[in-house]
């Protein structure tokens, strides 16, 4: 999978996500953007919608947010999107986030994939697939750098892989070309 355009149905770099936020750029252009390359013969497969928590002060504010986000989130699977829970394993990702909200695939953090080639870390992984596909939801393995990362998660069938060890990140028309090849 190739990184670095939303519009294009690909995941975000951190670095990517804070230029379109300077740039200006929205959901909504990224929508409207979607049907003309459509209509061009480029074939896209996802939008994909960033939801971010915000710090919150005190229990009773985290608790408001956490009802808000779980009513959008819950209006948004009604109309059809699928919900993701991005970079398991560091942040704000949870058990209880995992368990409150109607999630259909777990992406597995970078971080937890740079650990995978010591004994605990490839326990750890282990038993998160396990967790999740438990749970009925499927895993993407984020940040795949090396053949034996992916040897190990295909072994350990994880549902889909990602990273630079199928393509660094690519300028539009360039992704555009590989889309068509």
């Amino acid at each position: 999978m190739q990184r670095g355009y939303a519009s294009q149905g690909c995941a975000q770099t951190d670095n990517y996500r804070r230029t379109e936020e300077k740039r200006g750029l929205t959901l909504w252009q990224r929508i409207k953007q979607y049907p003309s390359w459509c209509n061009a013969g480029i074939v896209l497969i996802n939008i994909i919608v960033f939801l971010a928590l915000s710090t919150l002060g005190d229990t009773e504010s985290a608790a408001l947010y956490s009802q808000q986000i779980l009513e959008i989130t819950n209006q948004m699977v009604n109309a059809g999107f699928k919900l993701h829970m991005d970079d398991f394993g560091s942040g704000y990702s949870s058990l209880t986030t995992l368990n409150e909200l109607k999630f259909t695939t777990v992406k597995l953090d970078k971080s937890l994939i740079d650990y995978i080639a010591k004994p605990r870390g490839m326990k750890i992984v282990r038993q998160t697939i396990d967790l999740v596909h438990g749970l009925d939801m499927k895993v993407v393995a984020e940040g795949v750098e090396t053949k034996e990362q992916r040897d190990c998660l295909i072994e350990m069938n994880c549902d889909e892989i990602q990273g630079f060890y199928y393509s660094k990140p690519l300028k539009k028309d360039d992704f555009i070309e590989k889309l068509r090849a």
